[in-house]
């Protein structure tokens, strides 16, 4: 190629870019001056222009620069072509119709929606990135501008948005001005509605009218057919008698509805029908007039309106004046969902009642009937008793859900301790029907609407006041209140208010009138009306007021005697079923004693814990309970104890108290102190179980610890406790969930009671507790004792010994004993200080004390056990010392810890017998110890005296290598006698159960639910495995093992296994449906077990169905059901017992001709004679005896 064609390529490179490309363009330029340079370079001083060059350019050269044109071009005609074509199919979307909105608010709403998603569908569908970011930053600016909308609503109302919307603003930083000019129009427009008149409908006749309005015929089969919301009670009743009194409005003259255009002003969000009946019946219910034209004089709705001009009198805050002129508006959190809700059946049952509650209702204004158009939430009526008087109530709870509930804390009787004194008098208000004086917006009527009838008969009504079960109405009315009490407490006036109750008072009868008759007066100008049977504004001193008996003269809250019925009717009546009762009815007793808390005190709730526990364990209400010991225990305590605990002071104890003490607990030990007793202290160390508990345990046991070592010095007086623990103040105040904490409140209680202790815990921080902390601290080195075992044995060869010289609460052998410190029930502190005449001392001091201990023995001729172990041989060697050491520890393992006890306490018995008669002990007679056993026979009242007692006797001569006196033929007659004169108890054995009731009771209920199934399964095992309820509730889910011919069940403890080997029972498979290995895997399939649960366990009940929970199941509730399915297949359960199972089978096995070995091998038998017990021959077996002789 030449240098001229290269030249021209180079010039035509910057075609190739489009040109109305701005970088395409600059590379063009580039590109030209770079080609020029180079030409000039080589072509030395060539002067020629780009024109000329043009012009010598050969004729392939322009062919391939027009082509680079014609390329160029095309490019450029499809860009613009594929952008066209976009922006039609942008526009080409579907668009749905517009739809009807009945409310501004929602149009409003859903167009603003609109718009976003047509922004979004915009940025999805175009392919510019430009286009697509501003179509983005749109939506994004209108959801900020809606959010803006939204916080200006919450604050000012939506008609401040709407003045703020109307008014556009050039700048943004004249916003605020924007804003506030808003907030102002919105407040204008506020108040020229108010002064608009409401027109009130008079009473016309059939040919007047009054201004433009239209006749209107309700038709009320449209209402039926709407489908309403939530389950139904009773729907399918005939109730059509209990509305004989409320003829449909069909039947009545032509109805109608006033629509000129002062009473449509709020049709957009409320629509409201001022109803009149041409008719010429009285304003009754009965007779289809629903809105009284007048409300009447005696009516509480309207009331404080009505005076308005008073609340402005005592300056009542801008939010209760609002709330009086315009009504209360509801705070919503959000727009609930439509919803029409059908009447409990409790309403439905009390028609007649319900009838006449809503013409009083109608009648004084609080509701008015409106149209199924104008209803918004439809709640459900109920009827309520108590104490035989009925109830209307409107269930609100789907409202109240989407309200905004803030916590407050009321006035009760607890502000007495606060505004009286002892010896005050006051008086008492009641208003009648206190929440209907509130007025409710008219706007949010549609909220609490309910309906009543059905079918052509269904009507529709709206509160109109504020209606009883309205979450925040309690916090409405109390605000409302608080301007009274603000305005009566301005003037010195002391009073509080509960609700619509009140309370006020003076120190003397003469002002207390003054005071009386001036609240009086300011509740009647305030347009509250009082209640004239329960309001009682002569001053007293004693009056039942909130529930309570409040007795000023004498300091005390009691509770009124009907109250104290009604606990007593419950209580006796929990007994009288033998404490086998329902969750509701532990519910009502608990209720009732926790509201009686104000007058019983932290007892209340202290003995009343078991009884929560049980009701915890239930999963309905209507479940059947069997009261535990602790419960039991309560209902004991309540039904005796009541009187002792009833009656509080009102009061509290002085702030200087009689006695202050303080305690404290550490990981180490227990310490405290009282400031009123000087030189003692009072201090211990935790055993190793007692440190691992919880700290709030501690120092609550070293509360108890304290105040049980200072119990005689405190004894009636009023005790201030002082511990750096927040915990045990609580606690000790409402009781713990927790089993372990809560017996050491009642400990305390107990103490208290015991000692007419009055204790008030107090918390204070640990910089003023440092003495106490200091106690808890201190190990002592030398607080320590002879091992138990050791000193068992030494006991029944020197003892009994009746005193511990050197021991402590912790360490002590026996109940009286010597402390360093001062310990609870120690008999003294330094056994130094004390007599030791006249006792069996056990004395095991420190190493250090012996000189002082064997002086003080031979200054003083004390006595005590100083004597030496005999033995008859002296052991040089230390290992031999150490292995001599070990044998009594190891000869008192040859039975268990309980059987050694027993037999240790019947030869304590013959011990002091035989010394009180100076007879020799060790080693007895047969004679002498025949003499004991005649004085035991005259008062013995079984065998189990006697045998206790041979038992225990030969045991002690066994362990002293010596002979026993029980091997003596004198006593063998002895026992032999006591059999004839003392006699046995009857045995009274439960009947074995047959093979063919356990095929029954597996046919009628192993196919049933889950409690019945595992019942099942457990008299199929116990009875093919010859087992004992004790083996069977202890067995866990990996005990079992499931092979092809059998199943294998591992049992780790047995009765009779003294040595806890375990043995394995092999159960066969078999074809039958009654097969208890099917079963057992049926079960197990079902009840979901986890390798390490118990098999058969307590059930649950759920809305899912049953399911079986982590505890065993108990002895009691297992016979119950085990007895119920024998009931079931027509057998009397008093007959048969969970031990019938074991016995049933052996009986079965002896029956079919199974070996002895094999029977006694598979029940677990040690003896023949032991299995034989449980075989009953059959009459079969019998008569083989007979007949083989063959007569």
């Amino acid at each position: 190629m030449s240098k001229k064609s290269a030249s021209a390529l180079r010039r035509l490179e910057a075609h190739n870019e489009s040109p109305k490309n701005p970088e395409s363009s600059s590379r063009h330029r580039q590109s030209r001056r770079e080609s020029r340079s180079r030409d000039r370079s080589s072509r030395g001083s060539s002067r020629h222009s780009n024109e000329n060059e043009e012009e010598r350019m050969p004729n392939w050269a322009k062919q391939l620069l027009d082509a680079h044109k014609e390329s160029d071009q095309r490019l450029q005609t499809l860009e613009t072509e594929i952008k066209a074509k976009g922006k039609q199919t942008s526009k080409k979307r579907e668009r749905s119709p517009l739809p009807e909105f009945k409310f501004k608010r929602n149009k409003i709403q859903y167009d603003l929606n609109k718009s976003v998603l047509e922004k979004i569908e915009t940025a999805l569908d175009v392919s510019d990135d430009e286009e697509r970011g501003a179509a983005l930053n749109e939506g994004k600016e209108l959801l900020i501008q809606r959010n803006k909308h939204i916080k200006l609503a919450e604050k000012y109302g939506w008609e401040t948005v709407d003045c703020y919307i109307e008014e556009p603003l050039a700048s943004d930083s004249d916003d605020d001005k924007k804003i506030r000019r808003a907030i102002k129009e919105s407040k204008a427009l506020k108040d020229e509605k108010r002064k608009i008149a409401r027109v009130v409908v008079k009473p016309q006749s059939a040919h007047s009218r009054l201004g433009p309005s239209v006749s209107y015929q309700r038709n009320f089969s449209d209402i039926n057919s709407r489908q309403s919301y939530g389950q139904s009670y009773g729907q399918n009743e005939d109730i059509s008698p209990a509305f004989a009194d409320l003829p449909s409005p069909t039947t009545s003259p032509v109805v109608r509805v006033s629509l000129n255009e002062e009473n449509c002003s709020n049709a957009d969000s409320y629509n409201v029908y001022n109803v009149e009946f041409l008719t010429n019946h009285s304003l009754q219910l009965n007779n289809c007039v629903f809105v009284a034209p007048k409300q009447p004089s005696s009516g509480v709705k309207g009331r404080l309106k009505e005076n308005i001009a008073f609340w402005e009198q005592i300056k009542a805050s801008n939010w209760v004046l609002r709330v009086i002129r315009e009504g209360y508006a509801l705070p919503l959190i959000d727009i609930p969902e439509k919803r029409m809700l059908d009447n409990h059946r409790s309403a439905i049952k009390c028609a007649e009642f319900v009838n006449s509650e809503i013409n009083k209702l109608l009648h004084c204004g609080c509701i008015k009937e409106v149209s199924s158009d104008s209803v918004y939430i439809v709640s459900p009526l109920s009827v309520a008793s108590h104490n035989g008087k009925d109830r209307l109530i409107l269930d609100l709870r789907y409202l109240n859900s989407f309200l905004r509930v803030l916590r407050f804390q009321y006035e009760d009787l607890r502000t007495f301790r606060d505004i009286f004194s002892p010896g005050d008098w006051f008086f008492k208000f009641d208003y009648k029907s206190g929440y209907h004086h509130v007025d409710i917006y008219p706007e949010h009527c549609r909220y609490l609407a309910f309906s009543w009838g059905k079918g052509v008969n269904q009507r529709y009504f709206v509160f109109t006041v504020l209606p009883f079960g309205l979450a925040t109405a309690p916090l409405v009315f109390t605000k409302i209140q608080r301007a009274l009490l603000k305005h009566w407490r301005s003037q010195g006036i002391r009073i509080f208010t509960y609700l619509d109750d009140g309370i006020g008072g003076h120190s003397s009868i003469q002002q207390a009138r003054l005071v009386s008759n001036r609240v009086r007066s300011d509740v009647d100008q305030s347009g509250f009306i009082w209640h004239p049977d329960k309001s009682c504004w002569e001053p007293t001193q004693c009056d039942e007021v909130l529930g309570f008996i409040v007795n000023l003269a004498e300091g005390y809250f009691r509770v009124p005697e009907r109250r104290i019925t009604k606990l007593n009717k419950l209580l006796d009546n929990i007994k009288s079923r033998n404490f086998n009762t329902t969750a509701f009815e532990i519910a009502k007793l608990t209720g009732t004693i926790i509201s009686m808390g104000l007058a019983l005190g932290p007892i209340a709730r202290l003995w009343t814990r078991g009884l929560y526990r049980n009701l915890m364990s239930t999963a309905s209400w209507s479940e059947s309970v069997q009261l535990d010991n602790e419960a039991i225990k309560e209902v004991a305590f309540w039904s005796d104890s009541f009187e002792e605990c009833h009656g509080q002071k009102i009061w509290l104890s002085d702030p200087q108290p009689e006695i202050l003490t303080y305690s404290d607990a550490s990981d180490i030990g227990w310490g405290g102190y009282c400031v009123q007793v000087k030189g003692q202290i009072a201090k211990g160390a935790w055993t190793l179980e007692e440190s691992m508990q919880s700290s709030t345990w501690r120092e609550l046991r070293g509360t108890y610890l304290v105040l049980l070592s200072y119990a005689e010095q405190l004894q009636g007086r009023e005790i201030r406790h002082r511990t750096d623990n927040r915990n045990v103040e609580t606690v000790l105040q409402i009781g713990s969930s927790s089993k372990l904490i809560h017996d050491i409140v009642i400990a305390i209680y107990k103490l208290c009671r015991q000692w007419a202790i009055r204790l008030y815990p107090e918390w204070v921080p640990r910089e003023l507790n440092k003495e106490a902390d200091y106690l808890s601290r201190q190990m002592d080195q030398d607080d320590y004792m002879l091992n138990p075992t050791y000193f068992a044995a030494l006991d029944i060869l020197w003892g009994p010994h009746t005193v511990d010289r050197f021991s402590s609460f912790k360490t002590r052998q026996i109940p009286r004993f010597c402390s360093r410190w001062l310990n609870p029930c120690t008999e003294g502190v330094d056994a130094f200080t004390t007599s030791w005449k006249g006792e069996n001392n056990w004395i095991f001091p420190p190493p250090f004390l012996i000189p002082k201990v064997i002086s003080h023995m031979h200054n003083n001729c004390e006595d005590g056990s100083s004597r030496k172990v005999p033995i008859t041989r002296t052991l040089h060697d230390p290992e031999l010392n150490a292995l001599a050491s070990d044998i009594p520890k190891i000869i008192l393992r040859d039975r268990a810890p309980q059987t050694v006890k027993k037999y240790a306490n019947a030869f304590h018995k013959w011990k002091s017998w035989a010394k009180s008669k100076g007879l020799q002990v060790l080693p007895a007679t047969g004679y002498e110890f025949a003499l004991y056993l005649a004085s035991l026979i005259k008062n013995a009242k079984s065998m189990a005296t006697i045998y206790a007692a041979v038992y225990g006797i030969s045991w002690a001569h066994q362990k002293m290598a010596m002979v026993s006196p029980t091997e003596h033929p004198l006593i063998k007659q002895m026992i032999e006698g006591s059999k004839r004169i003392i006699g046995t108890a009857p045995i009274n054995r439960k009947q074995p159960l047959g093979v063919e009731h356990v095929k029954k009771l597996v046919n009628k209920f192993g196919v049933g639910d889950l409690s019945n199934l595992q019942i099942t399964c457990l008299v199929a095992l116990g009875f093919s495995g010859f087992l004992r309820w004790d083996d069977l509730s202890r067995l866990r889910k990996e005990d079992f093992s499931f092979q092809e011919d059998c199943m294998r069940v591992f049992l780790h403890k047995r009765k009779n296994d003294q040595y806890r080997e375990g043995s394995w029972i092999l159960i066969a498979r078999t074809s039958n449906l009654t097969c208890p290995v099917q079963l057992m895997e049926k079960f197990f399939r079902r009840g979901g077990h986890r390798p390490s649960d118990f098999v058969f366990r307590k059930i649950s009940h759920t809305t899912t169905g049953m399911k079986l929970r982590k505890e065993q199941m108990t002895y009691s509730r297992a016979r119950e059901l085990f007895s119920k399915q024998l009931k079931g297949i027509g057998l009397d359960p008093s007959l048969y017992g969970l031990h019938s199972l074991r016995s049933g089978g052996t009986t079965e096995a002896a029956a079919w001709g199974i070996s002895d070995r094999l029977i006694q091998r598979h029940g677990g038998w040690r003896s023949e004679v032991s299995m034989n017990m449980y075989i009953k021959e059959t009459k079969n077996a019998l008569l083989r005896v007979s007949k083989s002789l063959g007569l």
